[in-house]
Parts: structure tokens; sequence; C-alpha cells
């Protein structure tokens, strides 16, 4: 699939690549937003090993991956069409836990 870039790939790769994210880039609505996560936070297992690879188990998550304009900015940030989902893994922090997630987690 042919994607072209939504801007120029250097200065939408410098502006990830300078803050670590891209905001306000438009690509669902907020009622998707919300019945995805909906969707999602209903079947997710945080404590088991479904957490990994979701999009391969729920269908929605499959839909949001294939999304032309996630794929589009994806392929902008990083300057090539040749792009791969390998994983989709959920470390959630429940509100109110002791527990900790570094910025780097070796063991996943």
């Amino acid at each position: 699939m042919r994607i072209k870039p939504i801007v120029s790939s250097d200065t939408v790769s410098e502006k990830f690549f300078e803050k670590g994210y891209l905001d306000a880039i438009p690509i669902l609505s907020q009622d998707e937003a919300q019945g995805i996560w909906e969707e999602v936070s209903g079947s997710l297992e945080l404590d088991g090993p479904k957490r990994f690879k979701t999009h391969l188990l729920l269908p929605v998550l499959d839909d949001v991956i294939k999304n032309t304009g996630v794929i589009h900015v994806v392929c902008s940030v990083l300057g090539t069409e040749d792009i791969l989902v390998w994983s989709s893994d959920w470390c959630i922090k429940k509100a109110q836990s002791s527990g900790f997630y570094s910025w780097h987690q070796d063991s996943t």
C-alpha cells in the first residue's frame, strides 16, 4: 500500500524523536476512541499472558493497527512504507496501586 507522508517525513521524524511522541493527530473521533477503549478494557486480562499481542486476540485492535490514518502517521515517522506490527503489549498501572513501571522493561 502506498502511503504519502502527512508532511515531510523529516519534519515528522524530527518532532517524534525530539519529544518521544506526536500529539494532536486527528485519526479517530473522541466517540470512536471511547468505543474502542470500552471494548478493549472489558476484554483485557491485565495480569496474564493475554495482555500481549492483543491485536491478534481482539478484532477491534486489529482494525486500529490497520487504520489507514495510523499507518500513514507511522510511515511518516519512520520514513518508510515497509512496516509490520510485531506486538501490542499492555502495561497498565491501576490508580492507587503501589506498583511501579520504569521507563524500560527488560522482561517484556
